[in-house]
């Protein structure tokens, strides 16, 4: 049996003095099988809390765990009270990996034909830092102010880089350290939750605050060669080559004219577009083609994670068509 203790704030007089509220110390336990941890508290070291700010936090949140684990989460590996009140980096490792095979799970099954760039803007829009940020802005999380003491911002997100010059190779271009510390905070509880509960606590902490919001993958979608790519998909589907045709037209030499095109592959019609101009109608009609087959759904199928000892599987696509 191993035994693992994380107590960062034990044996710091100068945090008890300056925060002067009591601490838990938590002890975890496990064997050599990962389903079997167990979580003692130990009321024998000093930890803030009892911080009004905080407790609120962790009510609004939700989140099934203590709060002592609560607070971690929200020190963030640059914060100027680490050494006292440990860090979330690893809490916000597993969360990361947590919330990216439950979400992917999730958008895989559900549109198994999705292209990899596709997919990957799917994720940035439901896990990335934009989306985390305002996912924690919406549950009213506060960040680390420069000028307050900081026994005053306990139930903040704390953190040390204010000066967003400062070079940091998590960050992705563009994005202010801010939005990294705020998303980190989020990955970090739902790692905290896999810890003290289970995955399934997990997972129903994900689609309850993920999951939940609508993504409009349509909108995703951004052709180049859409007339060109959907003929590579009918030849590899064996298909007839696709072949555009005029189905209506208004007010060709007016100022306003419509085009409606299709497409058709034989006598199947894949996709219908208009526009202003033929050329115009005959791309609207390509792509609109190809996201119909792209965005091919399934129904009611049961995801791998929630499968019992009678699941047969889920449907896999050959993959986008590469031009």
């Amino acid at each position: 049996m191993v035994a693992c203790i994380f107590s960062p704030l034990v044996g710091r007089p100068p945090l008890t003095r300056l925060l002067g509220a009591p601490v838990v110390r938590t002890l975890i336990r496990c064997n050599s099988s990962i389903s079997t941890v167990s979580i003692d508290h130990q009321q024998d070291s000093v930890v803030p809390t009892t911080s009004p700010r905080l407790v609120a936090l962790h009510a609004r949140v939700a989140a099934p765990i203590p709060v002592d684990t609560f607070l971690r989460a929200l020190n963030d590996d640059t914060s100027p009270v680490v050494s006292q009140l440990g860090t979330n980096a690893h809490l916000s490792h597993l969360g990361s990996s947590i919330l990216g095979y439950y979400v992917s799970e999730h958008i895989i099954t559900k549109y198994p034909r999705l292209p990899s760039s596709i997919l990957k803007a799917a994720l940035d829009a439901f896990i990335g830092v934009k989306a985390l940020t305002s996912l924690a802005r919406e549950w009213g999380v506060e960040l680390f102010q420069k000028d307050v003491a900081v026994e005053n911002q306990i139930g903040r997100v704390l953190f040390g880089r204010l000066d967003d010059r400062i070079v940091n190779p998590v960050r992705g271009e563009g994005q202010q350290y801010t939005d990294v510390a705020a998303a980190t905070f989020v990955r970090a509880v739902i790692g905290s939750i896999a810890l003290h509960q289970d995955r399934n606590a997990a997972r129903a902490f994900i689609e309850a605050h993920i999951l939940s919001r609508k993504l409009d993958v349509l909108q995703l979608f951004a052709f180049k060669e859409p007339n060109r790519e959907l003929s590579h998909l009918c030849k590899r589907e064996g298909m007839e080559a696709p072949v555009s045709r005029l189905v209506a037209e208004t007010g060709r030499k007016s100022r306003s004219p419509v085009f409606v095109v299709g497409v058709y592959s034989g006598t199947d019609k894949l996709g219908e577009g208009q526009a202003s101009s033929m050329k115009e109608a005959e791309f609207r009609a390509a792509a609109n083609a190809l996201k119909g087959y792209y965005l091919w759904e399934q129904k009611d199928v049961a995801l791998p994670s929630q499968a019992g000892l009678n699941y047969k599987g889920s449907f896999i696509d050959k993959g986008e068509v590469i031009v």
